[in-house]
């Protein structure tokens, strides 16, 4: 068990309604949940790669679906986070759902290394947006032609 699941499986309680969203730290934390064997855990997650791997493991993942349920915990990963705790989250491009399940907890959590924290934003790390596909028109005339963008 890592020092960083280690610190997040201490705060979850039985009966507790917790959100899983992306990264490797949340993917070891699912599975020293598996292991713990918490009794009247509600799990959910943003991100189907998340919800995949948990299942994987035999972890039941409830269904989220218009009616968001309120969070006790929320854990998510991160790419990179500055001295100000403004957070660069890139690889798992499931943000606008990571959000509201941070808006809906109690308390939202970031796992990651000591490593990752500095006095800035780590440069070398690609910024991803995620973008509602009624918006992505009027986006684009906003972009300047010499920033490269990919689409995944």
């Amino acid at each position: 068990m890592s020092i960083i699941s280690k610190k997040a499986l201490s705060k979850i309680q039985p009966n507790m309604t917790v959100s899983l969203g992306g990264g490797s730290h949340v993917l070891t934390l699912a599975k020293d949940l598996n292991n713990a064997q918490i009794p009247g855990l509600r799990l959910y997650s943003p991100s189907e790669i998340t919800k995949f791997q948990c299942e994987q493991l035999g972890l039941n993942i409830l269904a989220l679906n218009d009616n968001m349920p309120k969070f006790d915990l929320a854990f998510d990963g991160c790419d990179s986070i500055d001295q100000n705790f403004n957070a660069l989250k890139s690889g798992g491009g499931i943000h606008l759902f990571e959000k509201i399940a941070a808006e809906n907890a109690k308390e939202y959590i970031l796992l990651l290394p000591k490593e990752r924290f500095k006095e800035t934003l780590n440069p070398t790390i690609s910024l991803c947006i995620e973008i509602i596909p009624n918006c992505l028109n009027n986006l684009m005339k906003k972009i300047p032609k010499d920033i490269q963008l990919r689409f995944v």
